[in-house]
């Protein structure tokens, strides 16, 4: 027999994307519920010390979307006994461009080959480090972090009665149009 514990089905809270603004602060925009990531798991007997000193939860990755006011995985997990913790990680979008891959590990999150010309961000989530079924209702708390984006410029006329003509347009940094992010 199961505890009431150990039947908690393992759901995900996405309640902020961190955004930098121009002036340093951080500033949280919601993530879009029509979105789907995939988080990664594994468990641990005491607590967190890498990521390949951990049990397979899941094997790979796993897709997460929307049902009701959280998000949860396609295949239903529970929640192990309490001397269990659960280390997550996660990265967005689900489904990756034609020709990338991803893959998560010691040095953290790795996406090869991602193209932002579909004007699609990719975002990834730090560790969410030892989670037990304490977390309460709401989920596991996941925060997406940008880490290759794409940049779209438009220019949207007020005045009708206006004439408007933009000279120049000058943008530093680097920029690619497909690149390979590593989190570590």
């Amino acid at each position: 027999n199961l505890t009431q514990q150990q039947a908690r089905k393992i759901s995900f809270d996405t309640p902020v994307m961190g955004i930098q603004s121009r002036a340093g602060e951080i500033q949280g925009t919601a993530y879009p519920e029509s979105e789907s990531f995939v988080v990664y798991a594994k468990q641990y007997t005491g607590d967190f010390t890498k990521w390949s000193e951990g049990t397979d939860f899941w094997t790979g990755g796993l897709t997460a979307s929307k049902v009701g006011t959280t998000w949860e995985t396609v295949t239903d997990y529970y929640w192990p006994p309490t001397d269990y913790k659960l280390t997550f990680a996660a990265y967005s979008p689900a489904t990756l461009p034609t020709g990338a891959s991803a893959s998560y590990g010691d040095d953290g999150l790795t996406v090869t080959g991602f193209d932002v010309t579909g004007n699609v961000d990719l975002m990834y989530s730090g560790r969410i480090i030892d989670q037990t079924s304490a977390v309460g209702t709401s989920g596991v708390p996941v925060e997406f972090k940008h880490a290759l984006s794409s940049v779209v410029f438009s220019a949207i006329d007020e005045d009708a009665n206006a004439s408007y003509k933009i000279t120049a347009l000058s943008v530093s940094g680097l920029f690619a149009k497909s690149a390979t992010f590593k989190e570590n």
